[in-house]
């Protein structure tokens, strides 16, 4: 489940993603020229262990 949302307070794009066995992230949406850039952060379980990651996804506008 995604969910995307304005945060009024700090006027942010934020990005909320919940996956199955406990992974979760959540980051900031923003343009640069014609792309729609996601910085986010997470928690993923793999293996019985959890690791923390980040990752930055682009999507053209």
């Amino acid at each position: 489940m995604n969910r995307i949302g304005w945060n009024l307070p700090t006027a942010e794009l934020r990005a909320w993603i919940f996956g199955s066995e406990e992974t979760n992230g959540e980051g900031l949406l923003h343009l640069d020229g014609d792309n729609l850039v996601l910085k986010s952060t997470g928690v993923m379980t793999v293996s019985e262990s959890r690791s923390r990651g980040h990752a930055t996804a682009t999507a053209k506008w």
